[in-house]
Order: C-alpha cells, then sequence, then structure tokens
C-alpha cells in the first residue's frame, strides 16, 4: 500500500519504468495487473489524476519475480519407496538395538 506521507509520489504518466512502456499499458497494470495470479501496479488517484510511487513500482517489480511455482507433490509410490527403505534401516540396526540414526 502506498504511503504518501513518506514514498516519493510521481504521475503514473511520468514515472520512470524501465521500459517506457506506453501510457495505456502503465493503466492496465495499474488497473488490472498483469499475469497470473495478477500482480497489480499500487496507485491512487489524487485529484483526478493517477499516481504511483517509486517504491511502488519496485514492489510491482518485485512481485513479479517471486518463485510461484508450486512445491512438488511426493506420489503415494515414492512414500511407499521411502518407508520400505526406512524398514530396511531399521531391520539393519535391529529397531533400536544400538542403532545410531546413519
Amino acid at each position: 500500500m502506498i504511503d504518501v506521507k513518506t514514498e516519493q509520489m510521481e504521475p503514473l504518466d511520468t514515472v520512470k519504468i524501465i521500459g517506457n512502456p506506453s501510457r495505456p499499458t502503465r493503466y492496465r497494470w495499474a488497473l488490472q495487473g498483469v499475469g497470473d495470479p495478477a500482480v497489480v501496479l499500487e496507485s491512487l488517484t489524487i485529484g483526478g489524476r493517477k499516481w504511483t510511487s517509486v517504491q511502488a513500482v519496485q514492489r510491482f517489480y518485485a512481485a513479479q519475480n517471486v518463485d510461484r511455482r508450486p512445491e512438488p507433490s511426493v506420489t503415494p509410490s515414492h512414500r511407499q519407496r521411502e518407508g520400505r527403505a526406512a524398514m530396511r534401516k531399521l531391520a539393519e540396526c535391529g529397531v533400536g538395538a544400538g542403532c545410531d540414526g546413519e
């Protein structure tokens, strides 16, 4: 969220953005966002004009570069293989007969 007291406010039309996107692109980013899930460029309307901040642009860049890949799921067959390996290890150790866990 933009804090107008502490952030460097700039009109959306003129704030420095890498690649110098067009005016419609800037407004689309501020209103609809980009990507899936959508990352929206934070903005405020003050006196009928759209404003953002240098810090909001930095947060916008950062949010688009977050690793959103889901964690790999463990399949039932993988879980079974791990269980069998653990059982073999326990059998080798004599299940509590001085096994050091290695």
